[in-house]
């Protein structure tokens, strides 16, 4: 789909969804637990558009690679790192590619360790406790916002950083 679309367009499409389905996730644990549910499954969609863009052959279908993804992506952050090696060795030159690594596995570790550790503090101090269900959504809520404004800071970069 990437050489059909665009890979930046794809890209930039898979963010869009895991932001719009963060949004709906957050404002959803204001009514009920069930759709609060759904939106996390469909929020799970965003990085399965992301990942084959760079992990598809050419020859290969969208969705024979994407069956594989939905298998593989049980272990999600630990698959950013190679995603994110290929994805970039394929925008450089062979003597570049140890460096490019580098600085993929810096920032993928960097911004999962960042991301978790700022989301259970936000989450731990405003649920109070988790002294009651409406806390502990309360909690949940503001873990998905800051998923929301992650998203946003990635789009931003995606739109703004030429290829």
């Amino acid at each position: 789909m990437g050489d059909v679309f665009g890979y930046k367009r794809l890209f930039i499409f898979g963010f869009l969804w895991f932001a719009v389905w963060s949004l709906i996730a957050g404002l959803a644990a204001y009514s009920n637990s069930v759709l609060f549910i759904f939106a996390r499954v469909f929020q799970g969609i965003g990085p399965r558009i992301c990942l084959p863009n760079g992990l598809t052959p050419p020859d290969q279908i969208y969705w024979g690679q994407l069956f594989v993804l939905a298998v593989v992506m049980s272990w999600g952050m630990d698959m950013s790192f190679p995603a994110g090696t290929i994805i970039l060795s394929n925008a450089v030159g062979k003597e570049e590619q140890g460096m490019a690594a580098s600085l993929i596995n810096t920032i993928v570790n960097y911004s999962i360790s960042l991301a978790l550790g700022f989301g259970g503090t936000i989450e731990g101090n405003v649920n109070h406790g988790g002294d009651s269900k409406a806390h502990i959504l309360q909690g949940y809520r503001s873990a998905e916002y800051l998923a929301i404004g992650l998203s946003g800071f990635g789009l931003f970069l995606n739109l703004h950083i030429e290829a």
